[in-house]
């Protein structure tokens, strides 16, 4: 393990530090997304960004540079104990900003949970955890909500051989206290679960820019659209088929964007731009939307 080795540790940001150089770039991210990060790594992981961040700012002096470098981290979605691992306000001691991975929440993966359909990034919800519980748990452990952004998936997922029966998203699987269900009844036809085969769902990934066709191994027409309230995003159903889709749509990805600006987020990060389509729609229609308030720049806007 690089981080809980100090020669490994400093072997490896002397090597990140002269990639920046070597390149000229302005700063650097670093994703520690999956596997989790575990509880022994908690000290190790901000005992490597206080490192890293003294190293660029001893670079930022030796070459005379006027702007600091840019420390970012990719941090994981809430689930269920998976942040145990990261000591948040740790990290931004020395780090620039979290981008919250808030989306990921359901695929059609192999659990030993079940096979659950579902939005990739709902914004309240479902058993597996949304953008809510996602935010609220990065905003309260850190209490600087400015520097954290909402993370926008650009693509979706289906599944197939999917269940007639529907499943009431009653409880997350969120352990932490603050975590909650917008609304305990929720039973609609987005709520499923697909049967294995070969011990595996079937399924796949649909990416905004996808043609509506078979190339992506499903036809799909976004006409055929329906709205899940609760969380905020479409979806669609085909019961003779037992077929299941969600994706992102201009609604669900607006709403996205004003409850970041609602609860004081620093920003929105989206994964990922190569995903748009030639027109950078998904882009033009996040950057228009203006994210300045009148909020003080880290007023909560959670009951933590």
């Amino acid at each position: 393990m690089v981080f809980a080795d100090t020669e490994k540790r400093r072997s490896f940001i002397g090597s990140l530090t002269t990639f920046l150089t070597a390149n000229k770039i302005d700063g650097l991210e670093i994703i520690w997304t999956f596997p989790f990060a575990e509880l022994t790594d908690r000290v190790n992981m901000v005992t490597f960004f206080k490192e890293l961040r003294e190293e660029l700012t001893n670079l930022e002096h030796k070459t005379n540079r006027t702007d600091p470098y840019v420390i970012s981290m990719l941090t994981p979605q809430v689930l269920w104990k998976q942040l145990e691992g990261y000591d948040l306000d740790g990290i931004l001691k020395y780090a620039d900003f979290l981008n919250v991975v808030s989306y990921e929440f359901y695929g059609p993966w192999s659990q030993k949970e079940g096979a659950f359909t579902g939005p990739v990034g709902p914004l309240y919800g479902g058993k597996r955890g949304n953008i809510d519980d996602t935010m609220r748990v990065h905003t309260c452990e850190t209490m600087k909500p400015s520097q954290l952004t909402l993370g926008i998936p650009l693509f979706g997922k289906f599944w197939k051989n999917v269940k007639e029966e529907k499943i009431n998203q009653t409880e997350t699987l969120c352990k932490k206290e603050i975590c909650r269900i917008a609304d305990p009844v929720d039973i609609s036809d987005l709520w499923r679960e697909a049967e294995l085969e070969n011990e595996k769902p079937e399924g796949g990934l649909i990416s905004w820019n996808d043609r509506e066709n078979d190339e992506v191994g499903i036809f799909w027409d976004r006409s055929q659209a329906k709205w899940h309230n609760i969380s905020k995003s479409a979806f669609i159903w085909r019961p003779k088929e037992r077929v299941l889709i969600t994706f992102e749509t201009k609604e669900s990805i607006e709403e996205k964007v004003k409850y970041a600006i609602e609860k004081n987020m620093g920003g929105i990060n989206l994964w990922s731009l190569n995903m748009d389509d030639e027109m950078d729609t998904v882009l033009n229609l996040v950057s228009s939307m203006n994210m300045c308030n009148t909020k003080p720049k880290n007023q909560i806007m959670y009951n933590c």
